[in-house]
């Protein structure tokens, strides 16, 4: 990548200041372009972190976005690429790798303007990371069982279904007292489940789960719930969502999960 994102957002244009600050929307949005870029798709995403960078450096793009998206959640730049990508936009799997290629991306997304801007104002970014369910299992499993669950903010749904992926629970560390080929592995879920998650964790591994919670009821409660199974547009919405370098997901495939945060300290799990 070529682009400075640490200078990027400071040549936009200074027309309509914006609360008597000095800055224009337009700069506003360059600016969170430029964050986007360098702290959250950096080191995650070569594709979309020169992408938001070179879009950030656009104030001609910048002004076009600030004009007519409405402020707020509409001009969320996981949005704009994943509206781009659900049209089949240029580079939809790669990302840009020069400055031709982010002009041809920006050519083809201005001349679609009308498209990918109504694919933005009738979706939404959605969170969906089923690899979530590695840190919720040891606590389900210990509750006394059956277990009914309902989520809220479930979006598709793919956290209310642990009893349907594998897991595999690796031990961090060596515990005093620990017998010398004790194994450090834990591995729980059902056989023929497509979807495997490694979760590295601080506990020893008789404290693991060994086997899945009984679920004999499961709800999900969602502003704008999604149904990858009997609707296809919304699973093409949740592969547009999937970032370039994230996975391996391909038209007509499930989405990957995201890795879930990390967290430290006794009995925390981070899934990998």
């Amino acid at each position: 990548m070529v682009v400075n994102v640490e200078s990027a957002g400071d040549t936009v244009s200074s027309g309509n200041v914006k609360g008597g600050i000095g800055r224009s929307a337009a700069a506003d949005l360059a600016e969170r372009y430029r964050e986007f870029s360098w702290r959250e798709a950096r080191g995650r995403s070569d594709a979309h972190a020169e992408l938001t960078a070179r879009i950030s450096q656009d104030p001609e793009f910048c002004d076009l976005l600030s004009g007519s998206l409405p402020a707020g959640n509409k001009q969320q730049p996981n949005l704009l690429l994943a509206a781009v990508r659900q049209l089949d936009g240029p580079h939809a799997e790669q990302g840009p790798r020069d400055e031709a290629a982010y002009g041809r991306w920006r050519e083809w997304t201005v001349r679609h303007w009308d498209e990918v801007r109504a694919v933005i104002m009738q979706r939404a970014t959605q969170t969906n990371e089923p690899a979530r369910c590695a840190t919720l299992l040891p606590l389900l499993a210990r509750l006394p069982q059956p277990l009914a669950l309902l989520e809220v903010g479930a979006s598709a749904g793919l956290c209310l279904h642990p009893d349907s992926y594998r897991y595999r629970y690796e031990s961090a560390s060596r515990y005093e007292g620990q017998p010398a080929g004790t194994p450090r592995t834990v591995e729980v879920g059902a056989p023929d489940g497509p979807v495997e998650f490694r979760c590295r964790t601080d506990w020893a591994p008789e404290e693991l789960p060994g086997r899945l919670p009984e679920i004999v009821w499961r709800a999900g409660i969602d502003l704008n719930p999604l149904d990858p199974v009997g609707a296809p547009d919304d699973l093409r919405w949740l592969q547009s969502l999937v970032w370039p370098g994230e996975g391996s997901a391909r038209r007509g495939s499930p989405p990957p999960s995201r890795p879930y945060g990390r967290r430290r300290g006794r009995g925390s799990y981070a899934a990998i």
